[in-house]
Parts: structure tokens; C-alpha cells; sequence
């Protein structure tokens, strides 16, 4: 967001400062959207040591930089929610992918970038017929043909390596919904549960209860 040339630099005189404004979505604005919120304000209020003049709009906009002002929009991919008139042109993050209603990203979201080619970030775990999965084909076919890394996968053993509670937790759950459980290999392992359609089969959907 604040890379030097895009905030930093002021404008030419007689140039117009461009416009760049990235959107960042999650399922719902509560706790979704408030907790990305919390932790912005800690960075630009904390982290960056004050150096970075920036405000924020109703209460859900966010602007930084004196010279070329960048604007980051958060919003909720709820159905209900209002998104219309957005554009994307530094960048689009769809948070919790695998809970973002595929509808809403097609009709809204996307579009989004339709005219600027904004490059797009989707960050979640995986879960049949979801967003996410219904992207990764395609991103992996992509990555296969021009051999650039799009599709990133960090299990949960990876993570472990740098946060102990996390493994504890993990191996915790492990031992208590048992290694096949959905849960563990969608939320911790990242692999696919076993489903048909859009149902899990029948023995997994009984360990969810």
C-alpha cells in the first residue's frame, strides 16, 4: 500500500494526483471487516511510528499519504451489503475465500478491477463448492503455463514451526475430532474433503455433529 511511487512521490506541477484505491473484502463486516480494521489502525498508528499522515471516512475508508493519496475500502461480502460503485485499481483482497458468496464476487467484486486489471488476492482454507475452489483450477492451470507461482498453500505443520501454541492447538484437535475429521484436513491441512455436490458424504457429515 504505501510502496514509494505510489503515496510518496508528490505530483508534477500542474498534474493531478492519480487516484489509487484498493478493496478489501470478508464475509461479514462483523467481526470480519472490524478486526481488519483494528489491526490497520494499530500498523498506520503504531508500526509506521506516525510517520504516514492518513484518516479515516466513514468510518470504513481509509486514506494515506500526503502527496498521491491512496485509498483502501473495506466493505463485507454479505449478500445484503452495499458495494455498488467501487473500483480497484492497486489491488483487490478477498478474505475467508472459502465463506465469500461465489454470487457476490461475480456480480460485485470482480468487477471491481474489470477496468483497471487490478491484480486480485483470495486468503481462506479450503471447503468443496466454495469460491476458492471454484478458482483454483484455473489459477493452477495459469501457474502450470507461464510457471509463476499463484496458488500458495501454508499447512498447518508450517505454521507450527514459528507459533507453538498453534501447533498445540492443532495437535489438540487432532487427538479430539481424530486425522480424517473435515475440520482438520479443510481448516489445517488444506486438502479437499470428500464431497458430492455441494454435501459432504454421509460419513463425514456425521463427524461434524
Amino acid at each position: 500500500w504505501m510502496r514509494q511511487g505510489l503515496i510518496d512521490l508528490p505530483p508534477k506541477p500542474g498534474e493531478l494526483a492519480p487516484l489509487w484505491e484498493a478493496v478489501h473484502s470478508a464475509p461479514t463486516y462483523k467481526p470480519g471487516i472490524t478486526v481488519a480494521k483494528r489491526r490497520l489502525e494499530a500498523y498506520l498508528g503504531g508500526m509506521v511510528g506516525g510517520q504516514l499522515p492518513w484518516v479515516k471516512e466513514d468510518g470504513q475508508v481509509y486514506r494515506a499519504g500526503s502527496g498521491w493519496p491512496a485509498t483502501l475500502n473495506m466493505v463485507s461480502a454479505g449478500e445484503t451489503a452495499n458495494r455498488r460503485s467501487l473500483t480497484a485499481n492497486g489491488y483487490l483482497r478477498v478474505d475467508e475465500v472459502q465463506h465469500t458468496p461465489p454470487q457476490v464476487y461475480g456480480a460485485e467484486l470482480s468487477p471491481m478491477c474489470s477496468s483497471t486489471g487490478a491484480f486480485q488476492v483470495f486468503q481462506g482454507t479450503i471447503w468443496p463448492e466454495s469460491l476458492g475452489e471454484q478458482l483454483r483450477p484455473r489459477l493452477l492451470e495459469e501457474q502450470e503455463a507461464d510457471g509463476i507461482q499463484r496458488v500458495y498453500q501454508v499447512p498447518w505443520e508450517v505454521v507450527a514451526e514459528h507459533n507453538e501454541a498453534y501447533g498445540d492447538h492443532v495437535r489438540a484437535e487432532i487427538a479430539r475430532l481424530g486425522e480424517n475429521h473435515p475440520i482438520i484436513d479443510s481448516e489445517y491441512r488444506l486438502r479437499t474433503p470428500r464431497a458430492a455436490g455441494a454435501f459432504l458424504e454421509p460419513e463425514d457429515l456425521d463427524k461434524l455433529f
